[in-house]
Parts: structure tokens; C-alpha cells; sequence
């Protein structure tokens, strides 16, 4: 376990580069065809400073740079995730706010708590992983 740990974390800022190009790259000719009507917020579902909130402001200012949208970031904490999905998914579908999450709490508690949220898979349409 020691050794995966200190592969991914020597790797982790190579793949990470890797994974918003190519996530950019595929996503491009989708970004044509769709854009948001004035500024675009993304929620994190982490607090500031942390790997998901780093990766998050990353993927912002390359998203901006290379589509000329206004994109805000906002921290919404709470529950690994769970608080951000439950937020957004009260929201009217405007596509103005994407969720930047982490799928293991998100999936544990859909499958441990799926009565208790206020939200399901198919609540969200799904644009990416990184």
C-alpha cells in the first residue's frame, strides 16, 4: 500500500495535468455548441486549499483561458461532497452552476443513505471525470 501511495503522489501533479488537457481536449468540440448564458459557477465540494479545491481552481482557469467564459469559484463544505450535490441539485436546471466532487463519499452514501439524500445519480447530468 506504501508503494501505490508514493507512486500517486510523485505522479499525481503529471497526471492531473494530463487528465484536465485530455478531459479539455474531448470536451472541446461539446464546448462549442453549448454556453453559458453569463457567469458560471463552480461549486467545490471541498474546503480551500485542499487537492479537490486545488484541481477545481486548475480546471477553472484553464476553462476560462481557453473558452473565454466568466467563471466563478465557490467552496460549498459539508459531508464529503454530499452538501455541494444536495445544494445544486435544489437549484433550478439553468446551467449556470457545475459540482466539482469526489465519487467515493458521493457513491457510499447514495448506496447507504439513498432514502435520506435529497438527491440521486440521474439528478445531475454528468460532464466529466478528472
Amino acid at each position: 500500500m506504501n508503494i501505490l501511495k508514493t507512486l500517486l503522489s510523485k505522479a499525481s501533479p503529471v497526471l492531473v495535468a494530463g487528465a484536465i488537457s485530455m478531459m479539455l481536449f474531448i470536451a472541446g468540440p461539446a464546448a462549442a455548441a453549448w454556453k453559458p448564458d453569463g457567469t458560471l459557477t463552480l461549486q467545490i465540494g471541498f474546503g480551500a486549499g485542499g487537492s479537490t479545491d486545488t484541481l477545481g481552481r486548475v480546471l477553472a482557469k484553464v476553462m476560462k483561458e481557453q473558452t473565454g467564459w466568466n467563471i466563478i469559484v465557490e467552496n460549498k463544505t459539508g459531508g464529503g461532497g454530499i452538501a455541494m450535490f444536495t445544494g445544486i441539485a435544489k437549484m433550478p436546471p439553468r446551467g449556470k452552476v457545475i459540482g466539482l466532487g469526489v465519487n467515493m463519499p458521493v457513491l457510499v452514501n447514495l448506496v447507504r443513505r439513498q432514502n435520506e439524500l435529497a438527491f440521486k445519480l440521474d439528478s445531475f447530468d454528468y460532464l466529466g471525470t478528472i
